[in-house]
């Protein structure tokens, strides 16, 4: 699960400008079951509007940054339900969800609005069950944290 302290990183280590880069990769989506997935052209198109929106296409920082999404999407295996990438023209930084999100791209500020609904929307809890004799609660999984709020 994404935390705050991710979002943070993004903004706060992340020089500008940055491309955000929100795709919608879950294969159980009929576009993205063709030979061609959807997510993939919907990326392609993006990125050429993008590119006439940035204004100089031969800016080095934008061609660069640019390169650098298709090249790193050429090879890629969708692994989840979503990915949340940013590139920026020193560091990449990538997050791969299990819960969905809808397809977007953005040049400049780091876009992490998504991020933020996603960790209000997703947030843990646990489920405790009170009896006059035991109290039960299921497993923890490896790597999950307690979230205790009183009520």
């Amino acid at each position: 699960m994404i935390t705050s302290e991710d979002v943070h990183a993004v903004i706060d280590e992340m020089a500008e400008p940055v491309l955000s880069v929100y795709l919608d990769i879950d294969n159980a989506e009929e576009s993205n079951q063709a030979a061609n997935a959807g997510w993939r052209i919907w990326l392609k198109n993006e990125l050429k509007r993008l590119a006439q929106e940035v204004g100089d296409p031969q800016d080095p920082v934008w061609k660069r940054q640019a390169d650098e999404a298709e090249d790193y999407f050429l090879h890629y295996q969708p692994d989840g339900k979503a990915l949340a990438l940013f590139i920026g023209p020193e560091a990449i930084r990538e997050f791969h969800l299990s819960m969905p999100l809808e397809s977007r791209i953005a040049y400049g500020k780091p876009l992490v609005t998504p991020l933020l609904w996603l960790i209000d929307e997703y947030e843990p809890y646990l489920i405790v069950l009170v009896g006059s004799e035991k109290t039960r609660y299921p497993q923890r999984r490896p790597g999950a944290a307690w979230v205790v709020k009183p009520v």
